[in-house]
């Protein structure tokens, strides 16, 4: 587990709240572009095929966000990033059940499903415990 920052998730937290708007300060970078430097420092092990692809949608999807906040997601934006992420993976169980109710014979699904949640109950504790 990641060492609790004094004051930062506790039991006051909802993964209903709306976070802020972010912000950039000075001391902000994209995370983009850390996610890029994992990529070409071998920290990524997907097949080349699938990072091809991954990062071309990463990309989009960072456009997607400039376009509908103004910047890329950015480092130190004055948001609870652990809190933005539980609630996407809250959202992630939601769509991919949905997809095993719409498609039952995709077993990969199910695994999908299945370690979505593990995922979120490793978070919520580390939120709320």
């Amino acid at each position: 587990m990641m060492k609790k920052k004094k004051g930062r998730h506790h039991k006051n937290n909802s993964a209903a709240r709306h976070e802020p708007a972010p912000v950039t300060t000075s001391d902000s970078v994209a995370v983009l572009d850390l996610v890029m430097n994992d990529i070409r420092a071998g920290k990524i092990n997907l097949a080349a095929d699938c990072l091809a692809g991954v990062l071309t949608d990463l990309e989009n999807r960072s456009k997607e966000g400039v376009k509908k906040y103004g910047t890329q997601l950015r480092t130190n934006n004055g948001r609870d990033s652990l809190m933005d992420f539980y609630q996407e993976i809250l959202d992630a169980i939601v769509y991919i059940r949905q997809f095993n109710a719409e498609y039952p014979d995709e077993s990969f699904s199910q695994h999908l499903y299945h370690m979505t949640l593990d995922i979120a109950a490793i978070t919520w504790d580390e939120i709320y415990k």
